[in-house]
């Protein structure tokens, strides 16, 4: 996804890697053309992403916390009581450089 917003973009995006890109560069201020220019993306699905806003599941914050202890998904499936497919789905959306502050965090 950082690739993408850097304007080499690999050879396909996931859907939650081309929102996230999307709302990044929108929050930084850039225009629906420009972020289509930048991130390779057509200029309808920018705005497409950017008129549907995808609410966070209301757990996310509590995946988040058991990813940085390197909680595997199906326990954590298992604790919170969801499905391990919504636990991928959450974990997949992640930023990994924001695991890797949690993790360090978590390690102090």
């Amino acid at each position: 996804m950082l690739r993408a917003m850097a304007g080499n973009p690999p050879a396909e995006l996931t859907p939650a890697e081309k929102r996230e890109a999307i709302r990044r560069l929108h929050r930084r201020g850039w225009d629906a053309s420009a972020i289509a220019k930048q991130t390779e993306i057509t200029l309808d699905s920018v705005y497409y992403h950017l008129k549907t806003e995808q609410p966070r599941h209301p757990k996310t914050d509590q995946v988040v916390a058991l990813v940085a202890h390197n909680v595997p998904t199906k326990a954590i499936a298992r604790q919170l009581g969801m499905s391990p497919v919504t636990v991928r789905t959450i974990r997949a959306e992640l930023d990994p450089g924001h695991l890797t502050t949690l993790g360090q965090r978590a390690a102090a």
